[in-house]
């Protein structure tokens, strides 16, 4: 099985990222990876600093169509104002269901950044926290010395949403005519990407391709 992977750290660990793939070959999968660093060059304004919109810009081009079935992301940059998570809030704009990891060195710096600005009198600003943390959907938290194991476990739940939104884009441009109605004229493409963003109908859409493969499986099975 096919599986692509996402990395976004500003220093990877080459011997952890190499590892994927063969250990995952033992289990079946046939993983490719990708590496992203926000802090290259190319995403600097003239402060030297992190320049969000940039960066925001690159991953939308590059990511918002492509199959992506796990990301794993480090927390800390060394900038003020973007981290892991900020990277991950953006990326859930463009795709709601892909798995992914937030790792760190030091995963106390994560709990200290959440903790910021609770004083024990004012729950607020820690519950808005608290709030945008749950709505990054994200899998696991995890040290970053070695996070293969993770990485591999994950890649081999892929939600069934993620199948059928990827094989429904190696037919983007065919229009969907018949079968759900809230989706009749759609290109698969478009729908590939409702099911990657959580529409309301996604879930209706997953039932009804089930009920129509499995009446296609008894059908196919009375034929002989």
């Amino acid at each position: 099985m096919e599986k692509v992977c996402l990395f976004v750290d500003d220093n990877l660990q080459r011997d952890v990222i190499d590892n994927i793939p063969p250990r995952a070959k033992v289990k079946g999968l046939n993983v490719t990876c990708y590496e992203f660093n926000p802090t290259d060059r190319e995403f600097q304004n003239k402060d030297l600093d992190i320049d969000f919109e940039k960066v925001k810009q690159v991953l939308q081009d590059n990511w918002q169509h492509r199959k992506l079935d796990l990301i794993a992301c480090d927390y800390y940059f060394g900038d003020d104002n973007v981290n892991g998570l900020s990277i991950i809030e953006f990326i859930r704009t463009f795709n709601q269901k892909c798995p992914i990891i937030l790792y760190s060195g030091n995963l106390v710096k994560i709990i200290a950044d959440i903790l910021q600005g609770y004083n024990g009198r004012n729950p607020q600003p820690l519950v808005d926290k608290l709030k945008k943390l749950f709505r990054a959907n994200i899998a696991d938290f995890i040290d970053r010395e070695d996070y293969t194991n993770d990485v591999i476990t994950l890649l081999k739940e892929t939600p069934l949403e993620m199948i059928i939104a990827d094989k429904l884009m190696e037919y983007a441009d065919y229009e969907f005519k018949s079968g759900y109605l809230a989706f009749k004229g759609m290109k698969l493409g478009q729908i590939a990407k409702a099911l990657r963003n959580n529409a309301p109908q996604a879930g209706e859409f997953k039932q009804e391709i089930i009920e129509q493969a499995i009446a296609h499986l008894i059908a196919l099975n009375e034929e002989e």
